[in-house]
């Protein structure tokens, strides 16, 4: 829960201090503040099922991998109605 909050911050302070993040720094931020959300069902799962550690892992990877597409989509269109 603290890098949830800790990528929440990075998000603020860009928004705020209208500063541009890397790409790397992007994406930490939103690995970070998505992680404990959206990976959840699949940390109980990897607890439950520890034999199944491998595809679980798989999944994790891939919620992560959506969950950067999906914050990176949002952003871009909420920055395309700002600047009409």
């Amino acid at each position: 829960m603290i890098r949830l909050h800790h990528g929440q911050g990075y998000d603020i302070f860009w928004r705020d201090s209208n500063t541009c993040p890397t790409e790397e720094d992007y994406i930490k931020m939103v690995t970070d503040s998505t992680d404990a959300l959206q990976t959840l069902p699949n940390q109980l799962e990897s607890r439950c099922f520890p034999d199944l550690l491998l595809i679980i892992n798989d999944q994790r990877m891939t919620t992560m991998m959506m969950a950067v597409m999906h914050r990176t989509r949002d952003r871009s269109q909420r920055l395309a109605v700002c600047s009409d």
